[in-house]
């Protein structure tokens, strides 16, 4: 029983002793349990929001994780999208163009060197059939062999110049296109 202060395990119902009638005792007691459970419940929603609060901290903590992960994937993407403008800058393509223009010059003095040779084998391959002629004439008399090769036979000289200009993937550039997409159009007919 409780001593009026409150301070006992009594109902509140039990702390009054005589000053209450049956119904308000009872009224105590329901108010009491109602309390209770009120406390109960909000105990519970307190536990549930605790285990949806601890449910959302790890999800949070794994998005932020993956946020990061793609924050540096993004970086990365960046830094091959500024890598390809710097490839593509005028400077560059300039640079790209003077060493096909070198590799273009290099080659046409390959080409013009071997020009030279082959005209001046050609000048040393005449003068020694005219030796060898002059030489043939002079010895008339003599019925001995003569080591006198024929003379190879020479092509027409537009073959020659055929020949000498072969088909390269620089011609490309020194002939205008044609365009293939236009209906009843032929592809080019390179030469």
């Amino acid at each position: 029983r409780g001593d009026g202060n409150g301070g006992g395990r009594g109902t509140v119902a039990d702390s009054w002793p005589s000053a209450m009638s049956s119904s308000e005792s009872r009224a105590l007691t329901m108010l009491q349990e109602h309390l209770i459970r009120v406390k109960f419940q909000a105990a519970e929603r307190e536990a549930a929001q605790v285990e949806r609060y601890k449910a959302l901290e790890a999800e949070c903590s794994r998005l932020r994780a993956e946020y990061d992960i793609a924050r540096e994937e993004l970086a990365m993407c960046w830094a091959f999208v500024d890598q390809l403008k710097r490839e593509n800058t005028l400077k560059w393509r300039c640079e790209e163009r003077d060493d096909w223009k070198a590799l273009v010059a290099s080659i046409q003095e390959d080409r013009r060197q071997l020009r030279l040779e082959n005209r001046r084998l050609r000048r040393r391959c005449d003068t020694m059939h005219a030796s060898a002629a002059e030489d043939a004439k002079e010895n008339d008399d003599d019925p001995g062999p003569t080591p006198l090769l024929p003379e190879p036979p020479r092509p027409a000289p537009a073959a020659v110049e055929r020949k000498r200009r072969p088909a390269s993937i620089f011609d490309s550039f020194r002939r205008p296109r044609r365009s293939t997409r236009c209906y009843g159009a032929q592809p080019p007919i390179l030469v």
